[in-house]
C-alpha cells in the first residue's frame, strides 16, 4: 500500500474510534440517576429518599408531662384555623406535656432534642420508629442554647446518627427535616438551606439565638428536636420549632454546635 493511502487509513481508523467513544460518552447517565435497566422503585428513589433511609433509624419521637401541677410560664398554642399564636394561661390543677423530637446521637441510648421540650417536666417517653416506646430521663441540658440529651435504657441495638461539618453547607443545598407534627409521628419534610447564620429574637421569650440555620421548610409544632439532615442523611442541625412571627420558614440549630453541648453535657456529668 502507497505510505500516504496507509496514513489516510490509519487516520480513518482514530477517528471512528474517537467517535464511537464520545457516542458511548452521551449515553451515559447523569451521576446518581439510576439506570432505565433498574428495577422500578431503585429508578424511583431520589437523594430524599435516601438520605430518609439512612438516618431513620436515629429517629425518635419524644414526649414529656408533668406529674405535678403545672407551674410554668404560659404555653403557646396555634388558635385554631389560623397560624396566630396565642398564649394559653395555665389552669389550677391541670398538667403540662408537650411532643417533640429527637436523634440518637450514641449507640448507649443517649438522645439530642431541644431543651423546651423537655424542660420543666418530669416524666419523659421516647418511641423509636420499630413503636417500641421507652420511659427516658433528662440527663442534662443547656437552655441557653436550647439543647438537651436525654437518656434511655436501649430496647434494642441503637444506630447513632452522623455528624456533618455545619460549617460547609451551601445555601441552595437540599436539605430533609424528620419530625413529630402535632405529635402525629415521625414525618418528613424536605427543602433547602435559605440562608446561614440567622440571627433570631423568638416571639414568645423574647430570646435572641445567633447563627442559626434557615430552611424554606415549615415546620409544625413537634418538629422541635428532631433532625435536619443533608442529603446523605447526616445530621446538619437540630429543628427548632418555635414561633417567630414568620411564615414557611424555619431554623435550625448548627450540628458542630449541638456536637459541642452534647459533649460538654456529658464531660460535666462524668466528673
Amino acid at each position: 500500500m502507497h505510505p500516504r493511502r496507509r496514513i489516510l487509513c490509519g487516520y480513518s481508523v482514530f477517528l471512528v474510534a474517537v467517535v464511537l467513544i464520545f457516542s458511548q460518552c452521551s449515553k451515559e447517565r447523569p451521576r446518581g440517576e439510576p439506570s432505565p435497566d433498574a428495577p422500578a422503585d431503585d429508578r424511583r428513589k431520589t437523594p430524599v429518599v435516601s438520605a430518609v433511609e439512612t438516618a431513620m433509624p436515629s429517629m425518635v419521637d419524644i414526649s414529656a408531662e408533668s406529674t405535678a401541677v403545672y407551674k410554668g410560664a404560659p404555653a403557646v398554642a396555634v388558635r385554631p384555623g389560623t397560624r396566630q399564636y396565642v398564649l394559653i394561661q395555665p389552669l389550677r390543677g391541670v398538667k403540662a406535656a408537650r411532643n417533640g423530637a429527637g436523634v440518637v446521637v450514641d449507640r448507649q441510648g443517649y438522645i439530642l432534642t431541644n431543651a423546651h421540650v423537655v424542660q420543666g417536666l418530669d416524666r419523659v417517653t421516647v418511641t423509636f420508629p420499630d413503636g417500641k416506646t421507652v420511659a427516658g430521663e433528662v440527663f442534662g441540658m443547656e437552655p441557653g442554647e436550647d439543647l438537651a440529651v436525654v437518656k434511655v435504657n436501649p430496647p434494642h441495638p441503637l444506630r447513632a446518627i452522623v455528624f456533618a461539618d455545619s460549617e460547609g453547607l451551601m445555601v441552595g443545598e437540599t436539605v430533609v427535616a424528620i419530625g413529630n407534627p402535632l405529635g402525629l409521628g415521625q414525618s418528613v419534610s424536605a427543602g433547602i438551606i435559605s440562608a446561614a447564620k440567622r440571627d433570631i429574637v423568638w416571639k414568645n421569650t423574647n430570646i435572641l439565638q445567633r447563627d442559626l440555620i434557615q430552611t424554606d421548610i415549615a415546620l409544625n409544632v413537634g418538629n422541635s428536636g428532631g433532625p435536619l439532615l443533608n442529603v446523605r442523611g447526616e445530621l446538619i442541625g437540630i429543628n427548632l420549632a418555635e414561633p417567630t412571627g414568620t411564615e414557611g420558614i424555619s431554623f435550625a440549630i448548627p450540628a458542630n454546635r449541638a456536637k459541642s453541648v452534647y459533649e460538654k453535657i456529658r464531660s460535666a456529668k462524668a466528673k
